[in-house]
């Protein structure tokens, strides 16, 4: 119980693997230390032995195959989210990161890290074509991701038709779903949604829920409310389904 005692650890190792995380492990990630679970170690020593008594190699492409086929059996497929900009994608996705030990990604945090530029500066200096390639770009390197991820999309990922097939490779799509008012109550004076910047945001929002509502819906496999209940509960009722 003395938490000074873990604040000595450089990195720490439990050697369960299901749950994902145990408690253990949430208060080293809590303190900010790098750590994980046992089943990399539970399937390379296996690999290590299988070499062993055969004298054959095993590649690190299968070892990763064959990790990421691990993944989904025990912990369930990876958990794609998308819906309209102020509905909760990255709040509930860090949610179940942190409570059920999937890995987070935020598409538009990582095209910011990756291109060094803020979402509305990428439009104003490449313009809106150009950033919807970035997101088909790196959806096409996630699928290349044996790892159990949890991910949030933005707004306007899933309107390309080929961003829809590259969903679906993905895993489990949610669409979270809220109405024009909730949306506009969450993200109005939001200066770093490029596509409210405009006289009327709350019309905005209205026509482009109004296009967008169908191809959120033709994508998903399944469609949640997301105004009746907490960002923990939303996160629950996604674990649970997956």
């Amino acid at each position: 119980d003395d938490v000074s005692f873990y604040e000595m650890a450089s990195a720490g190792v439990d050697l369960i693997y299901n749950p994902a995380k145990t408690p253990f492990l949430c208060l080293l990630k809590k303190l900010g230390i790098p750590c994980m679970n046992g089943l990399k170690m539970l399937l390379y020593q296996g690999i290590m032995a299988y070499e062993l008594w055969t004298g054959k190699e095993v590649p690190d492409t299968l070892s990763e195959k064959v990790y990421g086929n691990l993944c989904k059996k025990i912990y369930g497929d990876k958990i794609v989210l998308i819906g309209y900009m102020g509905v909760g994608k990255t709040t509930i996705g860090k949610h179940i990161s942190e409570e059920y030990g999937y890995k987070f990604i935020d598409t538009d945090a990582l095209i910011e890290q990756n291109f060094n530029m803020k979402i509305p500066d990428i439009f104003e200096k490449y313009g809106e074509v150009r950033f919807r390639e970035m997101e088909t770009e790196l959806l096409r390197t996630l699928t290349t991701k044996n790892e159990n991820y949890v991910i949030s999309t933005g707004g306007g990922l899933p309107l390309r038709e080929e961003n829809q097939k590259l969903l679906k490779t993905l895993g489990k799509v949610y669409y979270l779903q809220a109405d024009a008012d909730t949306i506009y109550s969450r993200v109005k004076g939001d200066k770093s949604r490029p596509l409210l910047d405009c006289e009327d945001p709350y019309n905005k929002i209205c026509s482009m829920l109004a296009i967008r509502d169908p191809k959120y819906r033709s994508v998903a496999d399944e469609c949640i409310d997301v105004t009746q209940n907490t960002p923990a509960e939303i996160a629950s009722k996604i674990i649970q389904n997956n």
